[in-house]
């Protein structure tokens, strides 16, 4: 008897939760159907956008590596990676695009006269999107040391050998570059600028021969003039 009357009280409360439940949903159901309705609407929307999104950054890799294999005049490869480097929808796009628009400026530079006006043109624009790189994209570290990389090459093309040096060096302290064929090509330089700095320096510190008169004074075993 006492377990029927039990289990007819725990009966009782159920019946007596689900009578408000009920009553709950009748009197807000329409406001939790709504929110239910626009938390999906939300959902859905974050979905397709983030889909949306990764399609974009695939295509965008695709035109970049396309550009980076495409054999076609250079100045239409520059105009499509200068399009990459503007636009938003990956940031290692962008900033490998200004390197790489700062490279192909650079060959398009040797292939102008060394004092044409058009060739200092090249290598001021090449230096702007080496630098622009650098500064936009601070957190992409293959592409800073790239661009390094690049700045360097200005500044031994330009002579002023101090400062590729330093750029050189500058790619060693890019983080995360261990085993990245930048940073070994950068020791490789800059092994190669201590070695024509050696000879360079030895030279200077010679003592400079001594002059030699103008005359050389008779031998004392010349015979005399009769």
């Amino acid at each position: 008897m006492k377990s029927d009357r039990r289990h007819e009280l725990q009966q009782n409360a159920l019946d007596s939760e689900l009578g408000k439940l009920l009553s709950f949903l009748k009197r807000r159901g329409n406001q939790i159907l709504t929110i239910l309705l626009v938390v999906g609407v939300i959902a859905t929307g974050i979905y397709y956008v983030r889909k949306r999104a990764a399609a974009q950054k695939a295509e965008t890799r695709m035109q970049y590596d396309q550009y980076l294999q495409s054999r076609a005049p250079i100045d239409e490869r520059i105009s499509g990676l200068r399009t990459l480097a503007d636009q938003d929808d990956d940031k290692w796009v962008a900033a490998m695009s200004c390197v790489q628009v700062g490279n192909l400026c650079l060959v398009k530079s040797l292939q102008a006269d060394m004092t044409s006006p058009a060739r200092k043109e090249l290598l001021d624009e090449a230096e702007g999107w080496y630098r622009r790189a650098i500064e936009r994209f601070a957190d992409e570290n293959l592409a800073v040391a790239k661009a390094r990389l690049g700045l360097a090459k200005l500044a031994e093309d330009r002579g002023d050998l101090q400062a590729a040096e330093r750029e050189y060096q500058a790619v060693s302290n890019v983080p995360g570059m261990t085993g990245q064929p930048a940073l070994e090509e950068a020791r490789a330089a800059m092994e190669r600028l201590a070695a024509l700095k050696g000879p360079v320096a030895m030279a200077a510190s010679r003592p400079a021969p001594a002059s030699q008169p103008e005359s050389q004074p008779a031998s004392a075993s010349q015979p005399a003039e009769e």
